[in-house]
């Protein structure tokens, strides 16, 4: 972070002005469609060789049962019911399959690990989430968050049904990710447990009933 120029997005952008936002949200779009065009051989994350696999529903699925065990571990409630979680996932499951070919993610390219400078990005950082997986795993395609921009860099209009239910899937990964993130970063305060399982609950719920 030493060796980039400007300073992180997300401590200049209530700075900016909506054109300016706008801009450099296209850029992170247009960023991440290059990342994407990377190719792998086995789905997962890049760490993580031995729990990489050939089938992306196996291995979301191995991802989403992964923090589910680390919730157990630390007795975190997820306020949702694991069970369904799962019953919901497998009915879902054709709507993965058309994820055949392993891209390069990124996965954290959240406004703090985006750097910019004269509302230009100078650089990306954090690659330590990175993985071979669905492009719609990028932080950009969250469905709580979409930014119009984003989209129009990337160059995609607008998301197929497939792909939105898997979105909204993505989206559950994340939430449960967060939800943990308290306990075992021992955060001071547990809001970013609150805001995820609040949220994990209604992106179930949507899922459930099928609002896309």
């Amino acid at each position: 972070m030493e060796k980039l120029e400007g300073k992180s997005l997300n401590s200049i952008y209530n700075e900016l002005n909506e054109e300016e936002k706008a801009g450099i949200q296209q850029q992170i779009g247009r960023y991440s469609a290059m990342l994407n065009q990377l190719e792998g051989e086995r789905f997962g994350y890049y760490g993580q060789p031995d729990k990489q696999g050939e089938n992306w529903f196996h291995v979301f699925k191995s991802m989403i049962d992964d923090t589910v065990y680390d919730a157990e571990r630390k007795n975190v409630d997820l306020r949702i019911s694991v069970e369904e979680l799962h019953d919901l996932l497998g009915r879902d499951r054709r709507y993965f399959e058309e994820v055949v070919t392993p891209k390069f993610v990124h996965w954290d390219l959240w406004l703090g690990n985006i750097f910019v400078k004269n509302n230009r990005i100078t650089g990306l950082i954090d690659f330590e989430r990175c993985m071979w997986a669905d492009v719609l795993m990028e932080v950009g395609f969250r469905t709580h968050d979409c930014d119009k921009s984003f989209l129009e860099g990337y160059g995609i209009c607008e998301l197929s049904k497939n792909q939105k239910i898997r979105a909204k899937w993505y989206d559950i990964y994340l939430f449960l990710i967060i939800s943990l993130e308290s306990d075992y970063r021992n955060y001071e305060t547990r809001d970013p447990y609150f805001w995820a399982t609040d949220r994990l609950i209604q992106r179930l719920s949507e899922v459930q009933d099928e609002k896309f």
